[in-house]
């Protein structure tokens, strides 16, 4: 009914490296034979779990999102209680949907998305990986919503995005995701707020100032994303500074390739550069 079809849009992959490190047990005295036994078939699961991550780090640095997401739900069926394997598998279900063509098998890959991300939140509420890819993971979901439930899980994707900083201020995607949140509401025309202020009770402040605010700390935090340059600079874009702007494209066009969406960004960037 609003017609709020852009109110959260979350881009590009965050590419966070965490290794899980297991160790192997031997066997001990043939006293404890059946003890020991289960310890080591239990450190053996876990050094398969890593074995499987490793392989999807691999891939997933290899652009192949089919195959890391593979490679994260075997390591989640042989350590299901690491919640490091969960929040990956949502970041691979995220990319899924961003590289599909076809409008149900992006709302498949999103719906996968937030269903892990909330098992990783009610199994490790104290994970900021796991509030910072639930945030991704609603934001998506939110753009196949409408009228009260796109304002709800907007305003989702603020509220586990300033959870995930809180657990963790040193999370560069979460002020990512904060940024692009408040330059995305920004953006929503004054009469499309007037309406969700009287239909649904608003939404909470946003300014393009905190935008530039949180893309500068996650560029302190990440200066090798190349992400947070061209958002920034597409917030500068909106702002009309052509300065600031042009800057933070070329710094985009400098950078190597390093997650999947990359070679776009630097596309757009060359795009925006010949119209400033």
């Amino acid at each position: 009914m609003l017609g709020l079809k852009n109110l959260v849009v979350i881009v590009g992959m965050l590419l966070i490296p965490m290794t899980v490190i297991a160790q192997d047990m031997g066997e001990s005295d043939s006293s404890m034979v059946e003890s020991d036994s289960s310890m080591h078939e239990t450190a053996m699961e876990m050094t398969a779990g890593s074995m499987s991550e490793s392989e999807g780090d691999s891939l997933r640095a290899a652009f192949d999102t089919d195959g890391a997401l593979k490679a994260y739900l075997k390591a989640n069926e042989e350590d299901p209680d690491n919640t490091t394997y969960i929040w990956k598998i949502v970041r691979e279900y995220a990319d899924k949907g961003v590289f599909a063509d076809e409008d149900d098998e992006i709302k498949a890959a999103y719906s996968e998305a937030e269903t892990w991300a909330r098992k990783c939140v009610a199994m490790a509420p104290e994970d900021s990986h796991c509030h910072l890819y639930l945030a991704i993971a609603v934001g998506r979901v939110a753009l196949f919503e409408g009228g009260n439930t796109k304002i709800k899980l907007s305003k989702e994707v603020r509220s586990e995005a300033i959870k995930s900083i809180d657990l963790n201020p040193n999370l560069d995607g979460a002020y990512h995701v904060l940024a692009r949140w408040n330059r995305e509401v920004v953006a929503l025309p004054w009469y499309k707020k007037a309406v969700v202020k009287i239909v649904y009770g608003g939404l909470p402040k946003a300014s393009n100032e905190e935008a530039v605010k949180n893309f500068k700390t996650a560029i302190e935090l990440r200066p090798d994303r190349m992400l947070h340059y061209f958002e920034l600079g597409v917030t500068y874009k909106y702002m009309g500074d052509k300065e600031n702007a042009r800057m933070n494209f070329e710094k985009t066009l400098s950078m190597d390739l390093v997650e999947r969406k990359d070679e776009g960004r630097q596309e757009e960037a060359t795009e925006f550069l010949s119209k400033l």
